[in-house]
């Protein structure tokens, strides 16, 4: 009898599916990951994000990322340059310690190679259930935006709706809002929701500024642990773009309150 696989985890395949939806190679093995009914246990992060060991604020987006597991993957178009992708392997290697497999597209076989990386996963997740580590993949569930305001310590929320390509899906989640600089300044966490879910969170937040010096923008540690990721949110029905955790106004005077949402150009929740 063939796995049945549940409606919230076909829905979370098909919105990572989409962050590579322009990348063919990547497509290709990454559907066959998702289509293999002895690795629907396994949560994929596809177009993993992990800021870079240097000061340049750049980041490195992962092809695949399973957390459950602590196994990266890259998958090496024709077109790679091999200097720069063993260089960029050693960083996030030593940012994640993760172990790290490649589909090198040029050496053909893919097929193949396919089969050893699914094997891989499998063997790591049995080490991992082994060792009684194992942490299962639950649906999410539904959360008011009032309730999980009060979850989080020191969060920026921010609001993105439509469909938008996946090129420029991770410019539209990290960057930029007019944010009040007192509210932004005890911010260390971000929470993307994107039409009504939670697609992506950060931490260890560093703020880049915009060119017109007048919004902000983020670079951050992407976090994939636990069950936030796929919430659906409601109650965010007022119209500003960005709201923050229930602790960040605390202790600020009601004419600082009123000054950032003006700065912010908020209306009433």
């Amino acid at each position: 009898m063939i796995k049945e696989l549940p409606n919230w985890k076909y829905d979370y395949f098909i919105s990572q599916l989409h962050r590579t939806a322009y990348k063919k190679h990547e497509s290709f093995i990454i559907n066959s990951l998702l289509h293999d009914v002895r690795l629907l246990d396994l949560k994929p992060s596809t177009q993993h994000y992990v800021k870079r060991n240097d000061d340049s604020g750049q980041y490195a987006l992962l092809d695949l990322y399973y957390p459950q597991i602590n196994f990266a993957i890259e998958i090496d178009e024709p077109h790679h340059n091999e200097v720069q992708d063993s260089k960029r392997q050693a960083e996030v290697e030593k940012k994640i310690s993760a172990d790290f497999r490649r589909i090198v597209i040029k050496e053909g076989n893919i097929l193949q190679q396919v089969e050893a990386l699914k094997a891989a996963l499998l063997a790591k997740a049995d080490q991992i259930k082994s060792a009684s580590q194992w942490k299962e993949w639950e649906e999410p569930k539904n959360v008011d935006i009032h309730e999980l305001k009060g979850m989080f310590k020191h969060a920026l929320f921010v609001k993105i709706k439509g469909e938008i390509h996946p090129e420029h899906l991770m410019g539209r989640q990290t960057g930029f809002w007019k944010l009040a600089p007192w509210r932004r300044e005890r911010v260390n966490k971000t929470v993307v929701v994107h039409d009504g879910v939670i697609t992506r969170m950060f931490e260890d937040i560093e703020w880049v500024q915009a060119s017109d010096k007048k919004k902000w923008g983020y670079r951050g540690k992407e976090i994939t642990e636990g069950d936030l990721i796929g919430t659906r949110v409601y109650g965010w029905t007022w119209q500003q773009t960005v709201t923050y955790s229930k602790d960040v106004d605390a202790g600020l005077s009601i004419a600082q309150q009123q000054e950032a949402k003006y700065y912010e150009g908020e209306s009433e929740a």
